[in-house]
């Protein structure tokens, strides 16, 4: 089974970690969008999140917490298929390890700051459930 996997980083600021998506991208070209990607053969959805945090920012999660499960439009191998989306959260462990190795940028977003972005309504949606947790005392 195929199906996505991402991961929504915070910091104690309360703001949130987002890629924007390269403009050669085959799927939303230029949005920004949670980091994350497609699963391998045999790999869980845990599993997938944390090797492709790895693979696009460097970095090893601690302990992500699943926030929802929904899902994507994208083109799979030449063609425009529905993938079940996996989407986790997560303090950001270490700001001084993130390189990025995939998308042309990122930058860390005030809520206030995301609806001025060119995002798929979806994550916006998700953005706005993710506020709700992080802005809770002892979620920081």
């Amino acid at each position: 089974m195929y199906y996505n996997a991402h991961i929504v980083l915070y910091d104690r600021q309360g703001r949130i970690l987002l890629q924007q998506r390269a403009d050669t991208a085959t799927n939303y070209p230029g949005i920004w969008s949670f980091f994350g990607g497609g699963s391998k053969a045999g790999e869980t959805p845990l599993a997938t999140v944390n090797r492709e945090t790895l693979e696009e920012l460097n970095l090893r999660l601690a302990r992500p917490k699943l926030l929802a499960v929904d899902a994507i439009v994208k083109k799979l191998n030449g063609r425009t298929v529905r993938v079940a989306r996996h989407v986790f959260f997560s303090p950001c462990p270490n700001k001084r390890a993130l390189r990025l190795n995939e998308g042309q940028g990122m930058g860390w977003f005030r809520l206030s700051e995301i609806p001025s972005l060119a995002m798929l309504d979806q994550d916006r949606a998700l953005v706005a459930k993710i506020g709700k947790l992080i802005s809770k005392p002892g979620k920081k």
